[in-house]
């Protein structure tokens, strides 16, 4: 199984020498946060995650945890973005966007020093193509159903969760499952993410659990 950054290295070498000057800042700024020592370490390799929903929030987790070596699949029940509506971002927001290249791939991306407004689906696409540059994976037109909690043995350790969608993808079980849509999140459930140790388990494994992300926009006021 590859690992996902690898993708962004096969996309940067392949496209690099072929685009303008301004274009390839955009891989010089992703080459800064993959080399940020958090990042270089990949403390999430080896783990799947499964976020629903493919709102802003859920896309900047989804990209966060690439970034930090997880193998990540959005899933998304709407087949385009289509919200229109203007969301005032604060200023850490614009920040962390512009290390991400916003500006790069939307030039009028908060143009103004103190006017930070951006419509939620241009901020969709702009958090789109950085996930998809870093490995993440979306899967449109696909309906969260239920999960399926996993089963904890002091012998065997965690079996990972199962969730049902439909229509069906190719991997179904995950290490840890959040939900980033407001009427999903609920059926995901409302507990934070949670670590259980080799003392509890007896297997020296780590499992991170369940979260609820994003129900209140938190880029946005």
């Amino acid at each position: 199984m590859a690992e996902p950054w690898h993708l962004y290295y096969q996309i940067k070498a392949a496209v690099y020498s072929k685009l303008g000057f301004r274009k390839k800042q955009l891989f010089k700024l992703l080459d800064a946060r993959f080399n940020v020592d958090v990042y270089k370490q990949k403390p999430a390799a080896k783990k799947r995650v499964c976020i629903v929903g493919a709102g802003p929030v859920g896309l900047r987790a989804a990209v966060e945890l690439a970034l930090l070596g997880s193998h990540m699949s959005v899933l998304e029940k709407r087949t385009k973005f289509s919200r229109e509506n203007m969301l005032h971002l604060w200023p850490w927001v614009v920040q962390d966007m512009a290390s991400l290249g916003a500006k790069i791939l939307f030039p009028k991306f908060c143009m103004s020093r103190t006017y930070f407004h951006v419509s939620t689906r241009q901020l969709q696409l702009v958090l789109l193509k950085v996930a998809l540059l870093v490995g993440v994976e979306l899967h449109t037109a696909t309906d969260f159903k239920a999960i399926v909690p996993p089963q904890l043995s002091p012998v065997s350790g965690i079996s990972p969760y199962t969730i049902k969608v439909k229509p069906k993808i190719s991997e179904l079980e995950f290490t840890a499952v959040l939900g980033a849509s407001g009427a999903a999140a609920a059926d995901v459930a409302a507990v934070a993410a949670f670590w259980i140790d080799e003392t509890s388990l007896g297997s020296g494994d780590r499992m991170c659990g369940v979260a609820l992300i994003g129900q209140e926009n938190p880029a946005a006021e």
